[in-house]
């Protein structure tokens, strides 16, 4: 009791010596926008109209051109292609879906990319800004200006319904502007410079009359006529009398106020200055634009302004950006607000401040003063993420204590560890009532009793606690920056500490289940299972909001994303819809704990530049259209030259031209980061692909097969996807693959198939008859060798040997004719026998004719063989017929010489040659009258076996005997 007496007074001694700081400036609250100039691709800087047409494409019309906007990209339009000889005044579209673009001096129609000119009626000119298109019951009508010969412009209705044939009437003349009745299209609005009339355009007659006003717009809002003075503000029509709502001097050339597409308010431009007004309030969005020309609300409800310096899209005005001024670009960590709507902020680096709405009030001086006092510390705080408000008290954390703040007094949190520089890193109150604070010491915990428990650190093992959750049965989760606790009572129970690292965030859904954001990852605990999600190795989760039913919003260093939880519990579609600079939100990189919800239902993020307020009903609301999707066709041969096919579906292409490329255009304007695509083509896939956010897809070297792409794609979310496209087209088969190509191939290989058949029959039987003729051959050989005659001389002559008693000389003869006989049988039963062989039965035979003739002669073999004899295959008995031709003719009559035979031997790497050379009296000289059976049967043999064209057999005569050349293939073993 005494120490707290003691710091009470220490306080209160504070706050009398230190006052509070209150900084004279406001905070600064922008509306985020996106500024498209021609470096982005517009054609040309003075954005004259705005207008988007049924596709919903986008266009900006300017002094030199006209520009299509897709959301990603323009295409332009030069002044000359569309024939425009003035700034375009305004946009509008026929029945046809062609562009109508009005410039002063005449329209030009674009239809796809032809465009051709018309002429206004005489005297026509369409005034810059005041016209616009305005559908009558039964015409399509414009405010004009005509040329009077006096060289004055006099309001008229350019009437436009025919574009061939245009007609102008002057309505209500030297009565000042003209405003088309907004609730009741057949009447105007004749503005004089004192006094309003609304006319009948049928009758021609005034109907309302208000004096003393001048008036520069007439919108309507909810069925409600309002009324808009450059000097006097905005006033609403009450049945015949008119009421000021909101004064203001708008002090500028004209105005131009178009509905919000909710009907909540207007905006409103004053030629330079940009306001919303809702609720009869009237707020800056933007001032000190270049000349406002035109603003557009496109399908999505994003605001489009036309300046001189280009082309802006202010979103959905859903996003308010708030600056303090307070250093270093504020750096705020943490959000809350007590109970007299204040705002709080804290910085680690600025200190802490408060935010009334007007006036900004900071106190870190005055608790860095107090700090000294009561700790004698002398470094000043740093303030961190994670304040909060308990019990109509404000908690804010710090590198030593929890800072609470009832309303009128700062003092510390009891119950809570304090060490300089072990910091807390968040504060929360649970829905049961129930407060957490944590941080580098540990966990506090405060039920709605006031009952207070700690754990430190070390008891929970999981370094420092970054957030705690609490589900049905009490059990507290402790998020850890190295791992998970679950706390029931006393038990302490760690969840996978070595996988769970650098956990930032978490909240507990409508399941009651706990997501987790850390480094790269975002999981999800139920119960005591961990599942990851996400995995992103270029993604930081920092912050996590639930909201009812079922939405989850997650900050993160890529901006700001909202999911839909039960797609992902029922459907397993986790998609989460971006938001970043390119639709509103405009923050770099968000903050830890950074979330809070204010009384008003707004929710507030904290970033590394700004705080960001949005209303987080109105993201979940309004969900992005499906997007408008395009499909663009092209086919190359060789991937070199591409050619657009895109009118040419259904058609046939050869079976070379088989490379395909698929361009899929959507028009987004609201973000093209969260467009996804998906395709298949039919003939080659059977399920879709998985989301991808590249439009294009390329086929290369597809079979020959009809084909069918299918494509579509969505604004992110599953619920918004497009209409499918498709393209269809025939890669026909090569002529090789055609039924009649295949049929003429299989008559002509069933005819080849055929004719082989045929010719190897052929080739069959003749072989066999070959074989059979060789065979009958070697058989007529044997019998030519061997003849009566030769065997009866034999016989005879060993028979007389035998009789005259030399039975020695007789031996020697029955031993050669049996030796030949031997050798000749042997060899007659074989195709083909070794030279070796030939040349023993050449031998023996020779033997015996040197035993049994009285013929006298020398046989001489002379071997320039290359390869061993033994090795050499020959046909059987080729080279005997012609050594007994050489014995029994050519020196059957040799008188004064002796006889004499040379048999010589030689080959070549392919051909074998045989010489058979005697000095005889030479062929044709012979008494001996043989039948020449052996001669002719070895010619037969080997033109059986070699059928070239060349003799294998040449027969010399010489002038001295006869020479016999043999030429046959070698043939080795």
């Amino acid at each position: 009791m005494y120490i707290l007496i003691r710091n009470t007074i220490l306080i209160l001694l504070c706050q009398f010596i230190f006052t509070f700081r209150i900084i004279a400036q406001e905070a600064k609250i922008t509306y985020p926008f996106k500024h498209y100039s021609i470096h982005d691709g517009l054609v040309q800087m003075q954005v004259q109209a705005l207008y988007q047409d049924s596709k919903g494409y986008l266009w900006c019309g300017t002094k030199t051109g006209i520009s299509r906007f897709d959301g990603k990209e323009f295409k332009n339009y030069s002044g000359i292609e569309i024939k425009q000889t003035s700034p375009v005044t305004f946009f509008d579209e026929d029945e046809q879906g062609n562009l109508l673009v009005f410039n002063h001096q005449n329209l030009s129609i674009l239809s796809d990319d032809t465009v051709y000119s018309v002429s206004y009626p005489q005297n026509t000119h369409i005034s810059e800004m005041l016209s616009k298109p305005f559908k009558h019951s039964y015409h399509k009508l414009c405010r004009i200006k005509l040329v009077h010969r006096s060289l004055l412009y006099q309001n008229a209705i350019l009437d436009y319904t025919n574009i061939d044939s245009m007609t102008t009437e002057l309505i209500g003349k030297n009565k000042g502007n003209i405003i088309f009745d907004p609730l009741m299209n057949d009447h105007v609005w004749l503005i004089h410079t004192d006094s309003v009339f609304q006319i009948d355009l049928k009758t021609k007659q005034r109907i309302k009359t208000f004096k003393n006003q001048n008036f520069d717009v007439i919108q309507s809002l909810n069925g409600q006529l309002y009324a808009f003075s450059k000097t006097k503000g905005i006033f609403i029509f009450e049945n015949d009398s008119l009421k000021n709502i909101s004064p203001h001097n708008f002090n500028n050339s004209y105005l131009i106020v178009i509905p919000i597409p909710d009907q909540s308010g207007f905006i409103i431009s004053d030629h330079t200055d940009l306001y919303l007004f809702r609720k009869g309030q009237l707020h800056l969005i933007k001032g000190k634009l270049a000349l406002v020309r035109d603003m557009l609300f496109d399908k999505e409800e994003n605001l489009w302004v036309a300046t001189e310096e280009g082309l802006y899209n202010f979103f959905k005005l859903n996003f308010v950006n708030y600056t303090f001024g307070m250093g270093n670009k504020d750096w705020v960590w943490s959000i809350t607000e007590d109970v007299k709507k204040n705002m709080w902020f804290t910085s680690f680096q600025n200190g802490i401040w408060k935010w009334d709405g007007k006036k900004i009030t900071t106190y870190t001086d005055y608790l860095n003063q107090q700090k000294r006092q009561l700790h004698n510390i002398q470094y000043n705080y740093t303030y961190f993420m994670g304040s909060s408000n308990f019990k109509n008290t404000v908690y804010f954390t710090t590198n030593y204590n929890v800072i609470t703040f009832n309303g009128n007094n700062f003092n510390e949190m009891e119950g809570t560890p304090k060490i300089w520089n072990k910091a807390y890193f968040f504060t929360k109150t649970i829905s049961d009532g129930t407060f957490y604070c944590g941080g580098m010491p540990g966990l506090t915990e405060i039920l709605k009793t006031g009952k207070t428990k700690t754990w430190s650190a070390e008891n929970l093992g999981i370094s420092t606690i970054m957030n705690a959750e609490i589900d049905n049965n009490k059990t507290i989760t402790a998020i850890g920056n190295e791992g998970i606790a679950r706390i029931n009572n006393d038990t302490v129970v760690i969840i996978d500490r070595n996988s769970l690292q650098k956990n930032y965030c978490s909240i507990t859904d409508h399941r009651g289940n706990i997501w987790i954001g850390g480094n790269n990852t975002l999981k999800l605990l139920s119960g005591d299972s961990v599942t990851n999600v996400v995995n992103n190795n270029d993604e930081q989760y920092f912050s996590l909001l639930f909201k009812e039913p079922y939405y989850l919003f997650i900050g993160g260093l890529k901006g700001l994303s909202l999911v839909n939880l039960e797609d992902f519990y029922k459907n397993n579609l986790f998609e989460p819809v971006l938001y970043n600079h390119h639709n509103g939100f405009m923050g770099t990189e968000c903050g830890q704990n950074g979330f809070f919800t204010d009384s008003e239902g707004y929710t507030w993020i904290n970033t590394s530049d700004m705080v960001t307020r949005f209303d987080p009903n109105r993201l979940i609301n309004d969900k992005s259209p499906p997007p408008a999707l395009y499909l663009k066709s092209e086919m190359s041969e060789k991937n070199i030259t591409w050619t657009d096919v895109s009118e040419r579906e259904n058609d046939q292409y050869p079976n070379i031209q088989n490379n395909f490329r698929f361009t899929l255009n959507t028009i987004a304007l609201n973000n093209p980061e969260n467009i996804h695509y998906y395709y298949k083509l039919e003939g080659l896939h059977s399920e879709w692909s998985a989301p991808s956010s590249n439009n294009e897809i390329t086929f290369y070297n597809l079979k020959p097969g009809n084909y069918n792409l299918q494509a579509r794609a969505d604004a992110g979310t599953n619920d918004t996807i497009s209409e499918i496209v498709s393209f269809s087209f025939c890669i026909k088969k090569p002529f090789w693959q055609t039924w009649w190509f295949i049929s003429c191939l299989v008559l002509f290989l069933v005819l080849i198939m055929t004719i082989i058949i045929i010719l190897f029959n052929r080739k069959t039987r003749k072989q066999e008859l070959i074989k059979k003729r060789i065979i009958q051959l070697r058989a007529d050989a044997l019998k030519a060798q061997m003849n009566p005659h030769l065997i009866y001389n034999a016989l005879n002559n060993i028979n007389g040997l035998i009789n005259l008693g030399e039975k020695e000389k007789a031996q020697q003869h029955l031993n050669a004719f049996s030796d030949m006989l031997r050798l000749v049988f042997a060899s007659t039963n074989k195709q083909e026998i070794t030279l070796a062989n030939e040349l023993e039965i050449v031998k023996s035979f020779v033997c015996f004719h040197q035993q049994t003739n009285a013929l006298h002669f020398d046989f001489i073999i002379d071997s320039q063989l290359n390869s061993d004899a033994t090795t050499i295959l020959v046909p059987p008995i080729v080279i005997q017929p012609f050594i007994e031709n050489a014995i029994l003719h050519g020196f059957s009559r040799l008188e004064d010489r002796r006889g004499k035979l040379h048999l010589n031997l030689k080959n070549t790497n392919t051909r074998l040659i045989i010489e058979i050379q005697d000095n005889g009296i030479g062929i044709g000289n012979s008494r001996y009258k043989g039948n020449g059976i052996g001669t002719k049967l070895t010619y037969e043999r080997m033109q059986l076996l070699e059928k070239k064209p060349e003799k294998q057999v040449k027969i010399t005569k010489l002038v001295q005997g006869t020479k016999v050349v043999i030429n046959i293939p070698l043939k080795l073993i």
